[in-house]
């Protein structure tokens, strides 16, 4: 199945240049949004597999703070599309954990290179989050001790049976690495 695109631009030259290329690169364009809250609208609606933001839009919200709204309601990647490669702005976008950033004027080749990365990294994280949701479940129910430890947080999971036979809390285990 091919993935389905939500492109925010607001130049509309643009916007279906880009949809020309996506769809030249076996993508499906869900549908081209010009602001922000345009974006969040249509994302709600048609789910996208991935949306490709301008940083500058006209309306109440920008690029950034419409991904960030994304991002808290969704699990849908975002690429941003930008000329603005100053300091300040990246600082602001990459607390929204973008995906990539393609820089204006856009070539072919970072344009389906980015879309790609940022398409199978999501994939590949959802697979990992599911996994993990299987084995925690799996953990749970078993009476065996079970624990994951970071080489940096400590403690990652600790099993019921371990609590349970221990008599200590997760706190108390975090507290002291040593247990």
């Amino acid at each position: 199945m091919n993935a389905r695109i939500l492109i925010v631009e607001d130049e509309s030259v643009i916007a279906l240049d880009i949809k020309r290329r996506m769809e030249r690169f076996g993508y499906e364009v869900a549908s081209i949004a010009v602001t922000g809250e345009e974006a969040l609208e249509k994302t709600l609606l048609l789910g996208p597999d991935l949306v490709l933001m301008d940083i500058m839009l006209p309306g109440e919200m920008d690029g950034i703070e419409t991904a960030e709204a994304l991002r808290s309601r969704t699990d849908i990647p975002v690429v941003y599309l930008t000329a603005h490669t100053d300091h300040a702005t990246f600082l602001r976008s990459k607390s929204t954990m973008p995906y990539g950033y393609i820089v204006k004027p856009i070539r072919d080749i970072e344009l389906h290179s980015a879309v790609e990365t940022a398409i199978q990294r999501h994939r590949l994280e959802r697979q990992v989050r599911e996994s993990e949701a299987r084995f925690r479940t799996l953990a749970h129910f078993t009476s065996d001790w079970e624990y994951w430890v970071g080489p940096y947080e400590g403690f990652i999971y600790i099993s019921p049976s371990c609590l349970d036979v221990t008599g200590y809390s997760i706190a108390e285990f975090q507290a002291d690495p040593g247990l």
